[in-house]
């Protein structure tokens, strides 16, 4: 899992960060040792401040994530049960009155270790044998019914040797004995083929997965599953209900769709916590391919409702005709309010490209789907994304009116060659959407967005978009230099300053509309909004831009530019895994020099 092996330069990036003389924290206790699923509570002590309050992290991340582990708002800390070695992470306690300076306490926890007896499936197997290795099982319906819990499927198979079978599995393991799993036999690459397989209840994947825990699903090919009917939703894999600890890893997705896109829907995977106060949590959905889906109306890959706990992480996403990956809430899968938002998770290391809706018909042929989506999730972090050649590179929103995508982070991501703007924050609609409030956008690189010439530009502010920061950035924009593309008017979005915008073409230039003015210069914005103070026009001197490569010189005027905020907002390391701060200066963009 890269996300949890590639920072350690977690020391070099706290002792580089400036501590606030006035405030400081304790977290006790200061180091602790646990077995894989361990648990430890942790207390945080404020000095020098009334203000007692701390958010709780892990290696940077509000409330970790399910492979460096977890924590509750309250400090209580749940390790990993399956990291493959032993794993060493950073809690942290980032208080309210001094971001900068978190307290911190060192955590390590130890490999998992239980593994379940083995069984076979194959195409040629039969189910009247015994699932061994030589008398191996024909359907995973057999397999599934007969297999003690924490027991592994090692399902053998070719691409040109698929299975024609929908799996279903309502059982689940433990942490007693281990996850349930299906996966690729060694050497095996194994595949589900759902031609000619029908919808039974409206809603299917050729996995699905309902109320059920301790699941794993790794190593598979999922394909061919298309529907004419826009009543139908077909799937790769369908997780629902409630359970926790479910494992989608390593799997192949591609060719699922419906041909009535207009009206119809389809996903690569759909996770839907669609019961309540009992949710979906410490959901991982890791080294996953999904690509060639015709989605009509749906997403790529979808988590929504009371989900909480989760990490989508080195995901390759690409080739999709509808949203990449969609982080939702408030559509009412449960009565409650309060559980009806995808929460608490991490989207990280993945790529996602060519990701448009343009000729999908459900879009009337518009540029529309975004390449990763927050639409109305909550505590949600975004970070070390590549996201190019999608419609929207990342947006930050809630299609339901009155309410609002709330405590994102987004930083270290690139993001280039959008169709329209890169990032968008806010609703579309005024009447009809809702908005984002105190999202965090900092230290991310944007080159060369809105390709179509939209005048959307690099950043675009619409609807309901207030108190966000957007800070620490590198904003390089097509001829037609719009930085800035402000839709709302009721007030202003947020705080912006600390950024580094430069343009193509003979003489850059950098344009922005902010509250209903056009200000046709960074000094003219500068003056007229109050915004953008230390922000500079210059070039960035990326090392190879047209290349790909969005690395900064030493001489780059977008060294040391940016702020310090927090852990939480800059994150612990850049994009390519570096320490994110340098003798107590911050670059801005996703790359550290």
């Amino acid at each position: 899992m890269r996300f949890a092996l590639r920072l350690g330069f977690l020391w070099a990036a706290l002792a580089a960060a400036p501590a606030s003389a006035a405030v400081s924290v304790v977290v006790s206790p200061g180091s602790v040792s646990l077995s894989a699923n361990g648990a430890q509570q942790f207390s945080a002590k404020v000095y020098g401040s009334s203000d007692l309050d701390v958010r709780w992290e892990v290696n940077g991340v509000p409330g970790g994530a399910p492979s460096i582990g977890v924590i509750s708002a309250a400090g209580l800390y749940t390790a990993p049960p399956d990291a493959p070695q032993t794993l060493s992470v950073t809690v942290e306690a980032e208080p309210a009155a001094a971001p900068a300076s978190p307290g911190t306490a060192q955590v390590s926890v130890a490999a998992g270790t239980k593994a379940g007896p083995s069984y076979y499936l194959s195409p040629t197997g039969k189910d009247s044998g015994s699932g061994a290795a030589s008398e191996p099982w024909a359907t995973f319906r057999h397999a599934l019914a007969t297999v003690p819990a924490g027991a592994q499927i090692l399902v053998e198979g070719d691409t040109n040797h698929p299975y024609h079978e929908l799996v279903k599995i309502d059982r689940s393991g433990s942490a007693t004995t281990g996850f349930i799993s299906i996966e690729a036999a060694p050497g095996a690459h194994p595949a589900i083929d759902g031609t000619g397989l029908g919808i039974p209840d409206y809603d299917d994947g050729l996995i699905t997965i309902v109320n059920a825990s301790w699941v794993r699903v790794e190593g598979l090919e999922l394909r061919n599953y298309v529907t004419s009917n826009a009543l139908l939703d077909p799937m790769g894999i369908f997780v629902q209900g409630s359970g926790e600890h479910i494992e989608i890893l390593n799997n192949y997705i591609h060719g699922i769709g419906t041909t009535v896109e207009k009206t119809g829907n389809a996903h690569g995977i759909d996770i839907i916590g669609n019961v309540a106060p009992a949710s979906l949590n410490w959901i991982s959905v890791i080294g996953n391919t999904l690509e060639n889906l015709k989605l009509g109306n749906s997403e790529t890959l979808t988590l929504e409702g009371n989900v909480q706990y989760w990490q989508v992480t080195d995901n390759s996403i690409h080739n999709n005709d509808n949203i990449g990956i969609d982080i939702a809430g408030f559509y009412k899968l449960v009565t409650d309010p309060a559980y009806d938002q995808a929460r608490r998770g991490l989207v990280a290391n993945n790529v996602v490209h060519d990701i448009s809706g343009h000729g999908n018909p459900a879009y009337g042929y518009d540029y529309g789907a975004d390449g990763l989506y927050v639409d109305g999730g909550t505590l949600v972090t975004l970070q070390d994304n590549l996201v190019y050649r999608s419609d929207y590179g990342l947006e930050i929103a809630s299609e339901n009116e009155g309410k609002a995508a709330t405590w994102v982070w987004a930083h270290d991501n690139i993001i280039h060659h959008s169709y329209r703007a890169g990032i968008t924050i806010g609703g579309s609609v005024a009447t009809a959407n809702g908005g984002a409030s105190n999202c965090f956008i900092l230290n991310n690189t944007l080159y060369m967005d809105d390709t179509t010439l939209s005048t959307e530009g690099e950043f675009q502010i619409q609807q309901h978009a207030v108190d966000n920061v957007f800070a620490n950035n590198v904003l390089y924009a097509n001829t037609d230099g719009v930085m800035y593309n402000g839709v709302g008017t009721a007030r202003p979005a947020g705080t912006f300053d600390h950024n580094l915008y430069f343009s193509s073409g003979a003489t850059p230039k950098a344009k922005f509309v902010w509250l209903g003015v056009s200000y046709p210069s960074l000094s003219a914005f500068q003056g007229g909004s109050g915004q953008d103070g230390h922000s500079q026009l210059a070039n960035p001197d990326f090392v190879d831009a047209a290349g790909g490569n969005f690395a900064i010189p030493a001489n780059s005027r977008a060294v040391a530019l940016g702020q310090i905020f927090s852990l939480s907002n800059n994150g612990l390391t850049d994009y390519a895994g570096r320490p994110r701060t340098f003798m107590g200066t911050i670059d801005a963009g996703a790359l550290q020099h």
